[in-house]
């Protein structure tokens, strides 16, 4: 992990154990222990997209530092009762993806991830305005290492 990352890690963690302090958790799982569950889950399990996960809503966070923090199988390395972060790097098959912009109307755009060898969609969305199917895309775009068409 390089400094930015673990100052992310510890941002996360402080947030968190805030956030615990807030709601009056009579046992806040400590900020040392969120950060190093954090950084153990980023190297050694599967890579978290930290700085999205720095700018998740309080109930996205919850769900994966809390399930972090219950589900960490550290002599195995994984996460027990099959447990995915929300945040977690795809692990994708090395299928090659687009990310396809369909203007629908003026008040509909649709965005879909698209598997290119046999057309499979993956996922995508339908926004109201082109602003947020553009935030969408570039951030599926940046998941999927794929270059977002301009709209």
């Amino acid at each position: 992990m390089n400094k930015h990352q673990v100052n992310i890690c510890w941002a996360i963690a402080q947030r968190m154990y805030a956030f615990q302090v807030n709601q009056g958790y009579d046992v806040p799982i400590s900020d040392f222990r969120i950060a190093c569950e954090l950084m153990l889950v980023h190297t050694n399990i599967c890579e978290l997209r930290l700085r999205e996960m720095s700018l998740a809503s309080d109930a996205s966070l919850c769900h994966d530092v809390f399930g972090i923090d219950s589900y960490i199988d550290t002599t195995n390395w994984s996460f027990r009762d099959c447990f995915m972060p929300r945040y977690a790097k795809s692990k994708r098959s090395k299928r090659t993806y687009a990310v396809r912009c369909k203007y629908i109307s003026d008040d509909h755009i649709t965005v879909e991830v698209i598997a290119l060898q046999d057309n499979m969609f993956a996922e995508g969305c339908t926004f109201d305005n082109i602003e947020e199917a553009r935030a969408y895309a570039e951030l599926k775009g940046e998941e999927y290492g794929v270059t977002v068409p301009s709209m």
